[in-house]
């Protein structure tokens, strides 16, 4: 399916020889990635989903770290401009 135009879309299809060889294809790079996510093919997507919940919630606690970090930094210098007046 193929967007043309504002609220207008053409279905392209292939067929024969050409469907079978673009399904190929298709099933040859879901192998490549199930065995670059050490799976099966049909666990390809649960294990997507598991790595992209990992990565966020890695993400989630450096910024977290980041934040207390600043926090910490925030009130030694506080304490610093005190301790010099």
């Amino acid at each position: 399916e193929v967007g043309i135009a504002a609220g207008v879309r053409r279905i392209e299809a292939v067929a024969g020889r050409r469907a079978y060889e673009a399904f190929k294809r298709e099933e040859l790079s879901l192998r490549e990635i199930a065995q670059l996510l050490k799976t099966t093919d049909l666990d390809v997507a649960p294990r997507v989903e598991k790595l992209v919940a990992q990565m966020l919630a890695w993400l989630a606690g450096k910024v977290w770290e980041q934040f207390l970090l600043k926090g910490r930094l925030s009130r030694v210098l506080r304490k610093i401009r005190l301790s010099q007046l």
